[in-house]
């Protein structure tokens, strides 16, 4: 009798977990957008605009699967292989080397990040890494041709080696860290978090793959395995010019408006711009949005962004100034203060 009145409750359970919708994380995960739009709206409401976070949570994911999918870990847990096949017998202290440089790189991030900008140090990461294991790639391919001892051979060793350690150093000046501050800076406080969790699974989940098929690729063909590579870094430099905006010395509030002003430029539209659509920006801005036809894109908007894009902080335009910009007074009617 106590076990039955335990067995009746699940029964009952089981049949009804064929009718649970599946989570907008896990569809996003597995790339089916549409179907992610929609299980987003009906938790949100069909009312509510949910392109701007879509988009942030796009740029997160696709920041730290790109970071997998640029080999890092495939070259840092099989250097020791990488090495013995270039031709380098003390492999043992090269991987050593690879580590140690590994470490100082990442520590000198830790300033360039605040100095040089995130968005300049993920191009010339990815740019970097792309020319590096292009460099490595070839000279695997025409080792296969060349004899061990010729001149050439000795060469082509040196030039893999360097590539994979200018690779690593590269990988740790700015896609190795900055991804994970990106994230952080431009995910809104009502999804960070469980957001956040869900690009942080994708990443250990591509690391899996990329180590998981690393071995085997490897043992196919070197140079092929790094031209795989090379060809995703070539896609995260395109990846991070099209998507990602400069965060450097902005508070969240100003990363969350220029992610708007972003959105439009990408798309041709305000993700605000219905009056179904104005939820998104008056939780930034207490204002009530009455947009009248316009261009899309227009010069104001163009000053506006440039505005808070200048480098020089002295320069930039403050954050409490931002609701007496032409393009706010043209556009919006304020009724209150900024206000998180």
């Amino acid at each position: 009798m106590f076990l039955s009145t335990r067995v009746l409750p699940c029964a009952l359970l089981l049949p009804a977990l064929f009718f649970l919708p599946e989570s907008p994380r896990w569809l996003a995960k597995m790339g089916m957008t549409e179907e992610f739009q929609t299980a987003l709206q009906v938790l949100r409401g069909f009312d509510t605009d949910i392109s701007f976070e879509v988009n942030e949570i796009k740029i997160g994911i696709g920041l730290l699967i790109l970071q997998q999918l640029s080999g890092i870990n495939a070259v840092l847990f099989y250097s020791n292989t990488i090495f013995q096949n270039a031709g380098i017998s003390s492999s043992d202290v090269a991987t050593f080397g690879v580590g140690a440089v590994q470490v100082l790189a990442t520590c000198v991030t830790l300033w360039l990040a605040d100095n040089a900008g995130r968005r300049i140090l993920l191009l010339v990461s990815s740019g970097a890494m792309t020319l590096s294991l292009l460099v490595v790639s070839i000279s695997f391919y025409v080792k296969d041709y060349v004899s061990e001892d010729s001149s050439l051979h000795g060469i082509l060793s040196i030039l893999s080696v360097v590539g994979v350690v200018v690779m690593v150093i590269a990988f740790s000046l700015g896609l190795g860290a900055i991804p994970w501050i990106i994230m952080s800076e431009i995910l809104p406080v009502n999804i960070k978090s469980l957001a956040g969790s869900v690009a942080t699974l994708a990443n250990w989940l591509f690391s899996w793959l990329v180590t998981l098929t690393a071995n085997m690729l490897f043992s196919k063909s070197s140079g092929g395995t790094f031209t795989i590579y090379t060809v995703v870094c070539a896609l995260t430099v395109g990846f991070v010019a099209i998507w990602v905006p400069e965060t450097k010395g902005k508070t969240l509030e100003e990363i969350q408006f220029l992610d708007i002003l972003y959105y439009e430029f990408l798309y041709g539209v305000r993700p605000f711009e219905a009056k179904e659509h104005s939820d998104t920006y008056r939780r930034m801005v207490q204002v009530d949005i009455k947009f009248p036809p316009q261009p899309i894109v227009s010069s104001a908007t163009k000053d506006l962004i440039s505005q808070m894009l200048v480098k020089d902080s002295t320069q930039r335009l403050p954050l409490h100034k931002l609701l007496e910009h032409p393009w706010i007074v043209q556009n919006a009617e304020p009724s209150g203060v900024y206000r998180r």
